[in-house]
């Protein structure tokens, strides 16, 4: 069944839909003390700034290639 939005485990709801204001953001974080290495991407509204999604990929490293399609 279609649904316009995704419920996510801790009950926060992502909306699908053509923003073409989105804009993506990846960053590679080396963390001090021994963690590992880990990369960040973030889903921004270019025109509110307000972060639409973010997500945290442990034990990566750069560099980052994105597409938005």
């Amino acid at each position: 069944m279609h649904s316009p939005v995704r419920v996510l485990g801790n009950r926060n709801v992502l909306h699908k839909y053509i923003n073409r204001n989105v804009l993506a953001v990846g960053s590679e974080v080396k963390p001090a003390g021994g963690e590992a290495p880990y990369v960040q991407v973030l889903l921004l509204d270019s025109v509110s700034g307000r972060r639409l999604h973010s997500a945290r990929h442990s034990n990566c490293a750069g560099p980052l290639s994105l597409l938005l399609g």
